[in-house]
């Protein structure tokens, strides 16, 4: 019995752990100067206040937006990779798990 208890408290942290992981994203944010990856939340807005960038890198569903705290214009992009010939400001993103019960295809 006491070796039951111990598994499921494995079983349980493991979990956890793995939900607190998943809860952050990778973008990867390409510039004139420089690439480098930024670690967002998901489900929340995320200020990323960086100039002329010419490649955004996202494995999630995000909403890019060129003003801070996810105001200004905006984009909803796909997972891949966006590139643009003329750079573009990038003030926030807001990144979304997938609705696991979601209907669309």
């Amino acid at each position: 019995m006491r070796t039951a208890s111990f598994s499921l408290l494995g079983v349980n942290l493991a979990l956890f752990i793995s939900s607190t992981i998943a809860k952050t994203t990778t973008i990867g944010l390409e510039t004139q100067t420089e690439s480098r990856g930024v670690s967002v939340p998901m489900d929340d807005c995320f200020d990323i206040d960086e100039e002329n960038v010419f490649t955004l890198v996202i494995s999630k569903k995000c909403r890019v937006f060129t003003g801070p705290m996810c105001t200004g214009r905006t984009a909803l992009l796909e997972p891949g990779e966006h590139s643009t010939a003329k750079p573009v400001m990038l003030g926030s993103v807001l990144c979304e798990e997938p609705d696991l019960l979601s209907t669309e295809l």
